[in-house]
């Protein structure tokens, strides 16, 4: 079996010494860590919660084997692997009065942070009911209401209303309530402290391979300052929300322009390359320039809310692209066979685009690794990249409501 890095073995150390959430970088090896810590529980029931997409690719059986050994696996009386949106009907049925042979392992744990969703209900009943359990995340919240759940299954706070009352100043926003800020935040902080792992990573990420990062820039489309305007589509519809209005803009600036530089470069690359995008409408149009300029018999393989095949070393040929969407493959691929990544746009989170990056960038990477950015300069892409920049994420009800009262004032 592989050995592991100093940082893994201390976060196998401090999960068996009763820490419960194990934050790590993304391509730092978090699997190996939870399957080690999973043998050492001891316990002949394993059940993993994961993503859809790794539920269904058998990834985690062979994962299981690599780290664990078929021994071990023919030891065990159960070893499931559900995907989080299944959780909390699993929740439900699985008997939580009888879970003393259990242990628990959360891949993707901060898809808990929805306190009142399904996951979060499925992701609380278990571990109130089942102490043997452990999460595994690089971005575990944005803020600290994210932090909530994890707060209330390690007994910190009792629930939700409790860290409200205690630690959040709440003032009304159009009529809806909105946390302004934290107090005795020193305390927030100790208590995530007293529940996480985070060891340092950094003698991993020094040994991958050199990195190299482009911004490719591009005219803003020639409706855009008319539409931002006049709020009027090409077609002259006229644009209701000024949601609807950032959004329609985000989409017109995938100009003509991107996408001529988008088939030169693919028809050009000679290599595999992953391709990230945040409207449906953008992957249709990677596509369908992939299908024109790239070899005949090439694969291109897509993976959002309805395609789910995910390539491997043995089953990927030599011009295949992935097309990604960020909800989708931001999380649970393992692409580090690959070393080109372009995100057609931006997306709005920090933690997001760092997952997204991670799909390449990560133990196993052998080569240089090239990572280009898509920009129409003078848009609001130009907003969003600056706040990734800053590691902060872009938000679109800020920049709204500042849209807003600068066409209100210009009426």
């Amino acid at each position: 079996m592989p050995s592991l890095y100093k940082f893994q073995e201390q976060a196998v150390a401090d999960l068996d010494a009763g820490k419960h959430i194990c934050v790590l970088p993304t391509g730092a090896g978090k699997t190996a860590v939870m399957f080690n810590w999973l043998r050492d529980t001891g316990k002949k029931r394993i059940v993993i919660i994961t993503t859809a997409t790794k539920s269904r690719s058998g990834d985690m059986q062979k994962e299981a084997l690599l780290w664990c050994g078929q021994e071990w696996l023919d030891s065990l009386d159960s070893f499931n692997v559900i995907s989080w949106h299944k959780l909390d009907k699993f929740s439900l049925n699985v008997g939580l009065n009888h879970l003393e042979d259990y242990a628990f392992a959360f891949d993707e744990v901060q898809k808990c942070k929805g306190y009142t969703t399904g996951m979060g209900y499925g992701f609380r009943r278990i571990c109130t009911h089942c102490p043997v359990w452990t999460g595994y995340t690089a971005t575990p919240g944005d803020d600290w209401k994210d932090f909530i759940t994890y707060f209330t299954v390690c007994g910190k706070v009792k629930h939700k209303t409790d860290f409200m009352n205690n630690y959040a100043v709440v003032q009304t926003y159009r009529g809806f309530p909105e946390i302004d800020h934290y107090v005795r935040v020193d305390e927030i902080k100790k208590m995530w402290d007293d529940i996480i792992t985070t060891p340092d990573a950094s003698q991993m990420f020094r040994e991958l391979p050199k990195e190299t990062h482009k911004v490719i820039e591009f005219k803003a489309p020639k409706q855009y300052k008319e539409t931002r305007k006049t709020r009027l589509k090409e077609d002259g519809e006229f644009i209701e929300t000024t949601m609807g209005l950032c959004h329609y803009l985000r989409q017109i600036c995938f100009t003509k322009e991107k996408q001529e530089w988008l088939a030169e470069f693919i028809e050009g690359l000679g290599d595999n390359c992953v391709f990230f995008c945040n409207y449906i409408e953008e992957e249709d149009v990677v596509c369908e320039i992939a299908k024109k300029v790239l070899p005949k018999g090439t694969k291109i393989w897509r993976i959002d809310g309805k395609h789910h095949e995910i390539p491997t070393p043995d089953t990927i040929g030599k011009y295949d692209i992935v097309v990604a969407h960020y909800a989708s493959g931001g999380e649970a691929l393992n692409l580090q066979f690959m070393h080109y990544w372009c995100s057609i746009s931006p997306n709005y989170s920090y933690s997001t685009s760092l997952q997204a990056r991670g799909r390449i960038k990560r133990i196993g990477q052998t080569k240089p690794m090239f990572f280009y950015y898509l920009k129409a300069v003078g848009t609001i892409e130009d907003d969003i990249y600056a706040c990734l920049k800053g590691k902060s994420d872009f938000s679109e009800k800020n920049w709204c409501k500042q849209l807003e009262e600068e066409l209100t004032d210009k009426k």
